[in-house]
C-alpha cells in the first residue's frame, strides 16, 4: 500500500477532534468519547500524544478512513 495514496491524515482526525473538544459545552474527554463509540483515554492519548489507533475499526470510528483516489475504496476493507 502506497502512503501518497491515503487522503484523511491522522494530523487531520486529530485536530478535527481538538475543534470539537474546544467547542463542547461540557467537560471533560467523555463527551466526545461517547460520541465515537471509543473511551475517554483513548481521546485523551490522541489529542495530547498524536496516538493512532492500531485497529483498522478503531480508526474507522473516529474517521481515519483513508480512501483510494483512483478506485474509492477504502484501505483495509474486507
Amino acid at each position: 500500500m502506497n502512503s501518497g495514496n491515503v487522503i484523511i491524515a491522522p494530523e487531520c482526525v486529530r485536530r478535527s477532534l481538538q475543534q470539537e473538544y474546544d467547542e463542547d459545552d461540557e467537560v471533560g474527554y467523555k463527551p466526545l468519547a461517547d460520541k465515537y463509540g471509543v473511551s475517554a483515554a483513548m481521546i485523551w492519548k490522541i489529542l495530547r500524544e498524536g496516538y493512532v489507533p492500531k485497529t483498522y475499526e478503531m480508526r474507522k470510528k473516529l474517521g481515519y478512513v483513508p480512501i483510494c483516489p483512483e478506485c474509492g475504496y477504502e484501505f483495509g476493507e474486507s
